[in-house]
């Protein structure tokens, strides 16, 4: 009697489950093909994502140590052709090929890229630091004063750069207190490099020499 019983039991779940595999068969097929398809898209996806990188890596490293003399239109098509951070890189390493031949126009790319928005904060502060660099060899003191202000913020990643560029164009006005306040925060601050701060300690003995003789 129970062999009876597990035979019927046996038969109805058969027939339910023909019944459903009836219904909804096509859906469950329909199902797995997508999975499968959006699966392989997404390996496709990743995969071009790859090779998209790598080739910009490529482009960017031949543009960058390749031919000096064609240097700055290289950089400047891997800054046209491609995007994120390659196109960013080759945009200041082109500004950098600039400075020696051009240093107008290094500086005014080195300008357009510290105010672009859509830049990294320390791609940006990077841009604005080789700004000032150059713009400390042929502008007017005024205008380092100006330029450096600002990136000398606590919360500037080149901030003793800046301090100590601030700090020679004070003393060479004869500001002596306002340089020696930049140079004191160089000093002060540990996470400056070190070379820096012993630049800063021998540029605050001159300071103190020259207020000591005024």
């Amino acid at each position: 009697m129970a062999d009876i019983f597990r035979e019927v039991d046996e038969d109805v779940r058969r027939d339910r489950a023909v019944d459903l595999w009836s219904r909804y068969g096509l859906y469950v097929i329909a199902a797995v093909v997508l999975i499968v398809a959006a699966t392989a898209a997404l390996v496709g996806w990743r995969h071009w994502q790859v090779e998209a990188r790598r080739d910009a890596a490529a482009q960017y490293l031949a543009a960058a140590e390749g031919d000096p003399s064609l240097r700055i239109d290289a950089l400047a098509g891997v800054a046209d052709g491609q995007e994120g951070v390659y196109a960013q890189m080759a945009r200041l390493r082109g500004a950098a090929a600039l400075s020696a031949d051009d240093p107008a126009a290094a500086l005014a790319a080195y300008d357009a890229l510290a105010a672009e928005p859509d830049l990294p904060a320390r791609l940006r502060a990077l841009a604005a630091i080789r700004a000032l660099v150059l713009a400390a060899d042929s502008q007017p003191v005024d205008e380092v004063i100006l330029r450096a202000g600002p990136l000398t913020d606590a919360a500037n990643p080149f901030r003793s750069h800046a301090r100590e560029i601030l700090a020679v164009a004070e003393m060479s006005r004869g500001n002596d207190a306002a340089a020696r306040a930049a140079l004191e925060q160089i000093v002060a601050d540990l996470s400056a490099p070190l070379s820096l701060r012993e630049r800063a300690t021998l540029l605050l003995e001159l300071v103190s020499s020259t207020e000591a003789g005024s």
